[in-house]
């Protein structure tokens, strides 16, 4: 993962790509964003113009935390919550 947003950010405006938006739908547990080396990489393209979205996480409603790189305040994190009326 680290080297794909490494190539994002040095090719993101080679003739041909014009990357302005990254959506990573995915994300992993972290502590804190400022040590974080995913969250380092995002805020890598967020310093070249580049939006970065990325999944809030899967912990469910209850959780009180974000994944990584969702918890990176230079990212907007994506999620939602929908039981589909399934029983607990």
């Amino acid at each position: 993962m680290l080297a794909a947003l490494d190539w994002i950010r040095r090719n993101h405006d080679a003739p041909g790509y014009n990357i302005r938006v990254v959506n990573l739908s995915l994300g992993v547990p972290g502590h804190d964003y400022r040590s974080d080396v995913l969250a380092c990489a995002v805020e890598r393209l967020w310093n070249e113009g580049i939006v970065v979205v990325a999944a809030a996480g899967n912990q469910g409603v209850f959780t009180r935390t974000l994944d990584m790189p969702a918890d990176d305040p230079f990212v907007i994190a994506a999620g939602a919550s929908d039981t589909r009326n399934t029983v607990d």
